[in-house]
């Protein structure tokens, strides 16, 4: 599969400072700005890109991902596939948890035990077809699942190894992880300091401090460049580069998101609050076609803060399982006027549009699209932890928010998504909508078991049709992450979003 091109826009050549025979002082720590809103630590809780980033600081799984997508080592130095539906996994020697207690297999059973028992993991999601998990001896695990899946080891990256007989309290208390950095400092929502983990089983990391400032919008974070604040910045914003033009020193990147923002709606519920007339309008399939062709992608992302492209279906082009025969939708104010009607709609539909600050502007501007066909949305734009608490208790009649394949596999939204809500089974952890269609279940099931590539996209761009038939989310836009650096420093952005603090490293 193909992943997004790498964009680098060098600013300005740096001015090296010539200060005879002295030699600076080495660089030992750095400060980064980032919107990511985290309130815990707790590895197995939250999925969602911005808590995967900051406890990836911290915690490991089994097999982990390049700056590409690529699977790699971790803490299993190497795995072997013995039948379809069993994995063993041979663990590292010497790695030690930061409180000093030696990992085995046994912590690899519980880890993955907890999220298969413990109810409220989010994580849970990446398990939907895990069986079971065994210690064969303190340094091999065997994992075995209900049918053959091509896609479990780009699953287990997601699934952070804690030690035995850890909670969600003892690791908001103290993150006990293998990392190559340990918790320093945490103010939640606001502030992490990570230090170096000088016992670490592997490469030692180039900066002994890593502070991580929290929930930073793009203006603040650009701010905190400007003032030396921060060294390392993402601040999706036109303005960036315009800022920043002629200033020494700062090296600046786009990358293409792997997200895509969408609407989505109740579809699982007749009478929700926040909706007049009702029964439920969204659960109208004309209604949602009427809403798909009212907005104007194009002029959308115009009128953006941030660079970003139309998006026509649940996942961008270089994700696996990209459907490239679903047409674009044609904008068409007047057939949105004309499927309303016909829908029994035609005084108009009114509701509460819920979204995240994050995607504030872009809620309005859908209001403002959609308000002259007949559909007037009040928008609400609400911190993360407000409006996850708000939709994961399906009281969400339609919401803008966005999802991302971080396997490079759209089975991500599949399994996690638009699956049927099934905890036992750990399928649809993330049905905001209350999409459910039994023939679409099996479909998804189905495709997971395919070994054959070919075989398994044709499956896979099948499912995705029939949901884009279906209209259960109306997808809008991929927008580009801007980043700035401090030339005092190396990194480059990762496919997949994450900032890792072992991957910053000072000039020279």
């Amino acid at each position: 599969m193909k992943f997004p091109r790498l964009l680098c826009l060098a600013l300005l050549p740096a001015i090296a400072a010539c200060r005879g025979h002295e030699r600076p002082a080495p660089v030992e720590s750095v400060r980064v700005s980032v919107p990511h809103e985290v309130l815990e630590l707790d590895p197995h809780a939250r999925n969602q890109l911005s808590a995967f980033s900051i406890v990836s600081q911290i915690f490991e799984p089994l097999v982990t991902t390049d700056a590409t997508m690529q699977i790699q080592p971790c803490l299993a130095s190497r795995w072997e596939n013995p039948d379809p539906s069993t994995w063993v996994f041979h663990l590292r020697d010497g790695v030690r948890f930061h409180g000093g207690r030696l990992l085995d297999a046994s912590d690899v059973v519980y880890s993955i035990d907890r999220l298969l028992t413990t109810p409220g993991l989010e994580l849970t999601g990446y398990l939907p077809f895990l069986e079971s998990a065994a210690a064969l001896d303190p340094r091999t695990v065997r994992i075995r699942t209900t049918m053959p899946l091509a896609v479990l080891l780009n699953k287990l990256r997601f699934i952070s190894i804690v030690p035995k007989g850890s909670t969600r309290s003892s690791l908001n208390a103290h993150a006990d992880g293998t990392g190559a950095y340990r918790l320093a400092a945490w103010t939640p929502g606001k502030l992490l300091t990570v230090v170096r983990n000088d016992a670490y089983w592997g490469a030692r990391p180039p900066l002994r401090e890593v502070t991580f400032r929290l929930d930073r919008s793009p203006e603040q974070a650009l701010g905190d460049l400007i003032s030396g604040r921060s060294d390392l910045i993402q601040s999706n914003s036109r303005k960036l580069s315009t800022a920043l033009k002629g200033a020494d020193g700062y090296e600046v990147f786009r990358r293409t998101s792997i997200f895509v923002k969408y609407i989505g709606y109740d579809l699982g519920n007749d009478a929700p609050a926040g909706v007049s007339p009702l029964p439920n309008p969204f659960r109208n399939l004309l209604v949602r076609q009427a809403m798909n062709v009212a907005i104007d992608r194009r002029a959308l992302v115009e009128s953006l803060p941030y660079e970003a492209n139309p998006a026509t279906q649940l996942v961008p082009p270089f994700i696996f399982g990209f459907n490239p025969r679903i047409p674009p939708p044609a904008h068409d104010p007047g057939l949105a006027r004309r499927l309303l009607a016909q829908a029994g709609f035609s005084e108009g539909i009114r509701a509460h549009f819920l979204t995240r600050k994050l995607f504030g502007d872009a809620a309005r501007m859908v209001a403002s699209q959609l308000r002259p066909v007949g559909i007037d949305l009040e928008v609400e734009a609400l911190p993360d932890h407000e409006f996850f608490a708000i939709a994961n208790a399906g009281r969400s009649v339609v919401h803008l928010s966005r999802f991302g394949c971080l396997t490079g596999d759209i089975s991500d939204i599949l399994d996690n998504v638009l699956h049927s809500l099934d905890p036992p089974r750990h399928f649809g952890i993330h049905n905001f909508v209350g999409y459910r269609n039994a023939e679409v279940d099996r479909d998804i099931e189905a495709s997971a078991a395919m070994q054959g590539v070919n075989a398994r996209r044709d499956a896979l761009q099948r499912v995705e049709k029939r949901l884009m038939d279906d209209l259960v989310w109306i997808p809008l836009y991929v927008d580009d992450d801007d980043y700035a650096v401090d030339r005092r420093f190396v990194w480059h952005p990762r496919n997949d979003g994450l900032i890792l603090a072992s991957e910053i490293a000072p000039k020279n």
